[in-house]
């Protein structure tokens, strides 16, 4: 009795999409005459090729809509996006297409920031894209300037400091509406959150204002008006008529009131070198009212004929009361 012996393996040195199919292995006994057939079905996969993720933005606002997508070549596969490290968890404000290759983040918030990817996978293998980063900013403050000292004169030094309660931003100053650019005098701090003066001169003396933004918002400060008196001496402001007093008190006394002192005063308190306030009042001057004169129908009646009287005045923005000998008249039904 002969017999032969196969080898037990069978080797693929170089496999591709080709081999896929179904293999059959054949056991046969010449002398029993008995054969065994075993079937096995193989599938080869391609090699995945690595997703990219394509974006509309990815520096939002809040509330904004970010949508991201996930490209590949393969096809039969499953993808899943993953933010920070992990799979990502869907809440009511995503909405992920079909297959998954798209994902919309509506209303996103700032937790919603971080890096983002995209894996596609087969059941041989997975690939993971390169991650892009999702910023997700809230719009800035109103910023505001604070000043070391509440009275300069020239020669002096002035620091200007733009004090906002937002990080990450870029700072820029302006006078007069323009922007400061490094010059003569004038320094900035290395993230310009500090305008330095030296040498202060008269011509220094104007509206200064800062600008915070980043990269879905900016705002300005309020106009910061720096007055630079002569050195030496005790100058008055610009609205300075010899006829008011200040008293150390603070108080503010007019002398010989005219109609061009009717308007809104200020008042500077300072409590201490960076920190201050500032109240405001409406003056109002009053001419006074010229003498009126009384109109009559008739100066002579009978009884329970009606009269008419009429109170005549040059005068506007006025009230009128009567007397009758001396004494306020009330209104009457009779």
């Amino acid at each position: 009795m002969e017999s032969s012996r196969l080898p037990p393996k069978r080797s693929l040195s170089t496999i591709s999409t080709n081999n896929s199919g179904s293999y059959t292995c054949l056991i046969y006994n010449s002398v029993t005459g008995l054969s065994r057939t075993t079937v096995k079905n193989m599938i080869v996969l391609e090699p995945l090729f690595l997703p990219v993720i394509t974006f509309n933005y990815t520096t939002l606002r809040e509330k904004d809509t970010v949508v991201l997508h996930c490209f590949t070549k393969d096809i039969g596969i499953s993808i899943r996006w993953i933010l920070n490290g992990q799979y990502l968890g869907y809440t009511h404000r995503m909405e992920v297409s079909k297959n998954n290759r798209t994902i919309i983040i509506k209303s996103v918030r700032v937790e919603d920031s971080g890096e983002y990817e995209c894996e596609v996978s087969n059941p041989a293998s997975s690939k993971r894209s390169d991650s892009i980063q999702v910023d997700i900013k809230q719009p800035v403050t109103q910023p505001f300037i604070q000043i070391n000292s509440s009275l300069v004169k020239e020669e002096d030094s002035v620091f200007l400091s733009c004090v906002s309660k937002d990080t990450e931003v870029s700072i820029h100053w302006l006078f007069h509406g323009k922007d400061i650019r490094h010059k003569e005098r004038m320094w900035l701090s290395q993230n310009n959150r500090t305008l330095s003066i030296d040498s202060l001169r008269k011509e220094d003396s104007g509206e200064y204002e800062c600008e915070v933004s980043n990269p879905v918002s900016s705002k300005r400060s309020d106009p910061f008006q720096l007055y630079i008196m002569r050195k030496g001496t005790q100058e008055n402001g610009p609205a300075f008529s010899s006829r008011e007093i200040i008293d150390q008190n603070g108080s503010l006394l007019f002398q010989k009131v005219t109609m061009n002192d009717a308007e809104t005063y200020m008042i500077y308190k300072a409590r201490n070198l960076i920190e201050y306030t500032i109240a405001s009042v409406e003056f109002h001057v009053y001419q006074p009212v010229t003498p009126p004169f009384i109109q009559v129908t008739n100066t002579t009646i009978k009884e329970k004929d009606p009269v008419f009287l009429t109170c005549v005045s040059e005068d506007t923005g006025i009230s009128i009361h009567w007397l009758f000998n001396g004494k306020r008249l009330e209104l009457t039904d009779s």
